[in-house]
């Protein structure tokens, strides 16, 4: 099922699995839509803190691309965040380029993001190697996990 499909199924009272799947996709879009990486830049701030900041929203923003890919297959991919709302009307990608596209976000994370044990709800490098993966192991890229 394609995302209008979703949309279409879930306005007409659908069940909570593709509910859930649309509240993951408007989160996904929300956490790379409101945390702008160039912005943040702008802000002064610790720079360890920063790094930090920018491996969160990699992370999440991962996590639930991922949870769509599971769900849905081909999904909507922003790199970009839309200047108009215009903008924000794209094709789906395919389920590969939003693959690589979580992989890319997880290096990064894991570059990013403290080595301290897990604590108070937040994604350390841990939690960030242990979802790479997880994508690693729903793509049998057994070598590579």
């Amino acid at each position: 099922m394609n995302i209008t499909a979703a949309r279409y199924h879930d306005a007409q009272g659908g069940d909570g699995f593709v509910r859930d799947g649309h509240r993951h996709l408007l989160v996904a879009e929300q956490a790379h839509g409101a945390h702008r990486f160039d912005d943040i830049d702008k802000v002064e701030m610790d720079e360890d803190d920063k790094a930090d900041y920018k491996g969160q929203v990699r992370f999440l923003r991962a996590f639930f691309y991922f949870e769509l890919v599971q769900y849905f297959g081909d999904v909507i991919l922003y790199e970009t965040n839309p200047a108009t709302p215009d903008d924000a009307k794209i094709e789906q990608a395919p389920a590969e380029t939003v693959l690589e596209y979580i992989h890319q976000d997880l290096d990064s994370a894991i570059v990013s993001l403290s080595d301290d044990d897990f604590s108070e709800g937040y994604a350390v490098r841990g939690s960030a190697q242990a979802l790479k993966l997880r994508v690693l192991m729903y793509e049998e890229k057994w070598e590579e996990a």
